[in-house]
């Protein structure tokens, strides 16, 4: 404020001086000088005059300023563009058929970032620099420009920390509003699951110092990126599950190259980096809110609000890069009526279940015209009681083929084991049957079914029907008509009964 002040007092003394230039220009430059601003003045050519102030010559350092061409100063420390607007600009200042305040608007260095190279031409520091220009007559003609800088270097950090404390604020408020909705253990849970992953990953980048199959690891890396998006994406963490996502999306990137590189790990450690500064500052947040938790419960209808808009998140993600339509119907479905002890599984389920159906059960748009259906394809929950049950439904009206068939064998047949843990850690760790349950590597067509990669994901439901179990519920799979697949779990409930 004192800089823009003095400045200001300088251009206005600086009418004085017009009419005797040279007389009045050293004396100008004492001022300056004690005022730490710095000055300087160009002729017709826009070459640097001898006359100009220590603070000016300071700055470039150790390049000499006198008698130089002022663009050629600025070269290599300012962009193309910007050199090329200066010189329009300073000629229009010469040029009396331009106001000089009507173009004052055009000074295109009137806060620019200059890059500074030490005596080797290597880069030495970054300065945000300020440039005013007035036009200096003698005799009724315009024959220099004087032209004042001043160094905003710390005004622009300071405005720049200002602005990103104020989005980093935005973001914890964001983040904090999105944590309160979920329940205590299952943000434990997270946090556990989220770090075990990280972690995991870690070790196998470190890995790579003692192997030459980067693609197996790769591969390993993969699996944990999906684990961690699908985790985020069932606590609705939408902020994590974007972070996650672009993770994920880059490391599928990089394993499906043919040659895979030490180089091609770089990305992926810093991606790691700051996926582990983002579940650090869910830590600390976490540490601030579990008073506010037991205070400012979510309820019952919210979540369940939640849940909806969760299967909707999911069914346009995944059809967004392809040629699927579904409607999601859920009128007949009451987030009210589900028991409490059940809430986690049923958002489990459902999330497996819509991620699957939609992978291998619905077609294109484009093939369900052919087969005369509705383009838009239907998937429905509801929720209903039933003596002593709790009964959740889904259906769906897929065509391509009835996978379900082959589910309900795979079900009721008795199935291989997973396989063992890949290591004795992963054996021990709380929260890998959970993440195992979740999701496998996306698949985009049927075809797949076949594969390793296909008998993963009806491992899966195997899963689902192991978690079902020890919860005491049951899951089957009938054909309600020729358009129809319908899922039907069954929980026990018992109301008791006042005496």
């Amino acid at each position: 404020m004192i800089m823009d002040k003095a400045s200001d007092k300088i251009e206005i003394d600086t009418r004085n001086y017009s009419d005797n230039f040279g007389s009045s220009r050293h004396q100008l430059l004492q001022i300056l000088d004690a005022l730490d601003t710095g000055i300087f003045f160009l002729n017709p050519e826009l070459i640097l005059d001898a006359s100009h102030s220590k603070f000016f010559s300071d700055i470039f350092e150790p390049e000499t300023v006198t008698h130089r061409p002022f663009l050629e100063l600025l070269e290599n420390k300012v962009s193309e563009k910007t050199l090329e607007e200066a010189q329009e600009y300073l000629n229009f200042m010469f040029m009396e058929e331009h106001d000089e305040m009507t173009i004052a608007d055009l000074n295109p260095l009137k806060k620019i970032e200059l890059h500074l190279s030490d005596e080797n031409g290597m880069w030495k520091a970054s300065k945000h620099l300020s440039f005013k220009f007035k036009r200096i007559r003698e005799e009724g003609r315009i024959n220099y420009v004087m032209g004042m800088i001043s160094d905003i270097t710390s005004q622009v950090e300071q405005t720049k920390k200002l602005a990103d404390f104020e989005k980093w604020s935005k973001r914890q408020i964001q983040w904090l509003l999105s944590l309160l909705h979920i329940e205590l253990p299952l943000l434990k849970e997270f946090i556990t699951v989220i770090e075990y992953e990280l972690n995991h990953i870690d070790k196998l980048l470190k890995s790579t110092q003692s192997t030459t199959d980067h693609a197996a690891v790769f591969t390993k890396i993969a699996k944990s990126c999906y684990h961690i998006n699908s985790t985020a994406m069932i606590l609705d963490l939408d902020f994590f599950t974007k972070e996650s996502s672009d993770f994920k999306d880059e490391v599928d990137e990089i394993k499906s190259r043919e040659n895979i590189s030490g180089q091609d790990f770089i990305p992926v450690v810093i991606r790691l980096g700051k996926m582990q500064k983002m579940l650090n500052e869910i830590k600390d947040l976490l540490s601030h809110i579990k008073g506010l938790n037991n205070s400012i419960r979510t309820t019952r209808r919210f979540d369940g609000g939640l849940l909806i808009r969760l299967i909707e998140n999911i069914i346009k993600n995944l059809t967004d890069s392809t040629d699927k339509k579904i409607q999601l119907k859920y009128h007949k479905f009451n987030n009210m009526s589900i028991p409490f002890k059940y809430k986690q599984i049923v958002k489990e389920f459902l999330i497996v279940l819509t991620r699957f159906v939609i992978e291998f059960g619905i077609e294109s748009s484009e093939k369900r015209k052919s087969l005369n259906v509705n383009p838009f394809a239907t998937i429905e929950i509801e929720s209903k009681f039933e003596k002593k049950s709790f009964v959740l439904i889904f259906r769906h009206d897929g065509n391509i083929m009835r996978i379900e068939r082959l589910l309900q064998e795979s079900v009721s047949a008795e199935m291989e084991k997973l396989g063992p843990p890949e290591t004795v850690e992963e054996s021990m760790h709380p929260g890998i049957d959970v993440m195992r349950l979740f999701f496998t590597p996306d698949f985009s067509t049927s075809e797949n079914l076949g594969t390793t990669e296909g008998m993963e994901i009806m491992n899966d439901f195997d899963m689902v029907k192991k978690k079902l179990k020890m919860h005491g519920g049951r899951i089957k799979v009938t054909f309600t008509s020729e358009s129809f697949s319908e899922y039907t779990v069954t929980f026990p409930y018992f109301v008791k009964k006042d005496k």
